[in-house]
C-alpha cells in the first residue's frame, strides 16, 4: 500500500502553535524594545533640561543665548543675551542650535556638536542630539531621525501658528524642549518638526503626565495645522485627545512632544 506524504491534523496543529508562539515573541519583543526607548527618551529629556540648569549656574546666562560664550568656551558662538533661546531672521547660526554646541562644550551632555549642517539641512547627531525614539526612524527625513530642540515659544502663548507649520496649543511655553524630526529645507525657519504616531506620543505622554496632547508638562500640535492634523482630536484644549495612529508613514507620525518652560 502507498504511504500518503501529508500532514495530519495534529501536525498541522503543533505547525500553527509555533508560528503563534513566534509572533508573540516578535510583538512582546517590539513592546519591550518600544518601552525602552520611551524611557531613555524621557531619560535624555531630564539630562538636557539638569544641563541646562548647570550651565546657568556655572557660567550665569542660559546655554545658547550666552552674549559671552566665546570668552570661557573655546570656538562657542555667541547668542544676544537676552535671556531666550531665539531663533534669527536668518536661518543659520540661530540660538537653538548654539544651545546644544555650548552644552558640548561646557562638557555637560555627551557629543560633540556643530553649527554648521551636513548638507541642506540640520541633522540629528550632528548639530543637535539624537533620540533614543523610533531607532532613527522618523516620517520625514527618515536618514536624519529623530533628535532635540530648543526654542522660546513665549510668543505663542496664547496659541497661535508656529512659523506657518503646527498650530500650538496655549501654555506658558517659555523656553521650550522640543523633540521632533528635522525639518526638509533651511530656508524656512523651522528647528523641528512631527516625529511621533499619536499612540507612541499619548504613551509617553501618559506614563510621564496627564495623557493629554495640551495640557500639563507635555503638550503636541493641536488638531488645525499642516503637521497636527493627525495627532490631537481638536483644536480646544479642554477636549483634546491623542489620535490613535500607529504607523511611520508621513500621515501618522503626526505629533511632536514639546516640554514647555525647561529651561
Amino acid at each position: 500500500m502507498q504511504e500518503k506524504n501529508a500532514f495530519t491534523l495534529i501536525e498541522l496543529s503543533i505547525v500553527l502553535v509555533v508560528i503563534g508562539l513566534v509572533i508573540s515573541g516578535i510583538l512582546l519583543g517590539q513592546t519591550l524594545i518600544s518601552g525602552y526607548q520611551m524611557r531613555a527618551t524621557m531619560a535624555q529629556v531630564e539630562q538636557f533640561k539638569t544641563a541646562s540648569n548647570t550651565f546657568k549656574l556655572k557660567y550665569n546666562c542660559l546655554a545658547g543665548d550666552c552674549a559671552n560664550a566665546s570668552s570661557f568656551l573655546t570656538g562657542a558662538s555667541n547668542g544676544n543675551g537676552n535671556s531666550k533661546i531665539d531663533g534669527a531672521s536668518a536661518v543659520l547660526n540661530n540660538e537653538y542650535i548654539y544651545f546644544w554646541q555650548h552644552l558640548s562644550l561646557a562638557g555637560f551632555i555627551p557629543g560633540t556638536y556643530t553649527t554648521t549642517p551636513p548638507g541642506s539641512v540640520y541633522a540629528s547627531g550632528v548639530n543637535f542630539p539624537s533620540s533614543k525614539y523610533g531607532n532613527g526612524i522618523s516620517s520625514w527625513n527618515s536618514y536624519n531621525g529623530g533628535g532635540f530642540g530648543a526654542w522660546n515659544l513665549q510668543a505663542y502663548e496664547g496659541g497661535g501658528t508656529f512659523i506657518g507649520t503646527g498650530l500650538l496649543f496655549p501654555a506658558k511655553y517659555g523656553n521650550t524642549l522640543m523633540l521632533g524630526t528635522p525639518w526638509v529645507d533651511l530656508t524656512v525657519n523651522v528647528p523641528l518638526m512631527h516625529l511621533f504616531p499619536g499612540r507612541d506620543a499619548r504613551a509617553i505622554d501618559l506614563k510621564f503626565d496627564d495623557g493629554l496632547p495640551a495640557t500639563g508638562s507635555i503638550i503636541s500640535w493641536a488638531n488645525s495645522s499642516e503637521y497636527g492634523g493627525e495627532c490631537a482630536s481638536t483644536d480646544d484644549p479642554q477636549t483634546a485627545v491623542y489620535l490613535d495612529t500607529t504607523g511611520f508613514a508621513v500621515y501618522d507620525a503626526r505629533c511632536i512632544l514639546l516640554f514647555p518652560s525647561a529651561f
